[in-house]
């Protein structure tokens, strides 16, 4: 990969999946536990739940705060990963998120190491057939969404990311990306988007505010249908 930038955004998520999922410590699996009780999509459904009836955000809040200090840990830890990664440059972190809804970034560590050989693309997990969208857009907007509000927090980098993961959802919703092709370290090969595309998606979700925001990730639309509920994935 000749892009130093392109680099940068794989050595990201590489870091960031192997720090949370794959090499994750039973620190930090029974964080994500305690906070994800019920399964991986609960906090979202959460959250819908409360915008779709109209009580949001007061419902919302008082379902997460029980949570705060989980919120709080996680959210720590996620900022110190990005702050190393792209502390100067929002525009590197972007690149980094839409290289992931391409499902672009193949990387050879993954090809060679056991635990996740059947996974060596950089994308959110989907299943298409069944009409279920990547649920990790979803469940990560909620997180964050939990974390700004026990905060009062309206702007700044937590908003950028947040634009920067629906960007990356109605990418990876539109390209549906595969994971592999024929055997397990094959490279699917996946397109990248098409630039003109690419900007269209810019122009609608980097503007947008929590509360244009909230709107999105609670209707089917771009980002795709809404999720089911899903176990979650640490035993």
């Amino acid at each position: 990969m000749s892009d130093p930038t392109d680099q940068k955004a794989m050595d990201f998520w590489y870091d960031f999946d192997n720090f949370f999922l794959w090499e994750a410590s039973p620190q930090v699996q029974a964080l994500i536990r305690r906070l994800f009780t019920g399964g991986e999509t609960t906090i979202y459904l959460q959250f819908a739940a409360s915008v779709a009836d109209g009580t949001f955000p007061q419902r919302f809040i008082a379902q997460v705060e029980p949570h705060r200090a989980e919120l709080d840990q996680l959210f720590e830890l996620q900022a110190q990963i990005l702050d190393t990664y792209f502390g100067s440059s929002p525009d590197d972190q972007q690149r980094a998120f839409e290289l992931f809804g391409q499902g672009t970034l193949y990387d050879v560590r993954r090809e060679k190491a056991v635990p996740y050989g059947f996974w060596p693309i950089h994308a959110m997990d989907a299943d298409y057939a069944a009409k279920q969208p990547p649920i990790g857009y979803y469940t990560w907007y909620s997180f964050l969404r939990a974390y700004a509000l026990l905060n009062a927090v309206t702007d700044g980098p937590l908003l950028t990311l947040a634009t920067h993961i629906a960007l990356a959802a109605a990418v990876q919703q539109f390209m549906k990306p595969k994971k592999i092709e024929g055997g397990v370290h094959s490279n699917p090969d996946n397109p990248p988007i098409a630039e003109d595309q690419l900007e269209r998606f810019r122009r609608t979700y980097l503007p947008l505010d929590f509360a244009q925001l909230d709107q999105a990730f609670t209707r089917d639309n771009a980002l795709g249908p809404r999720p089911k509920p899903k176990k979650f994935a640490f035993a």
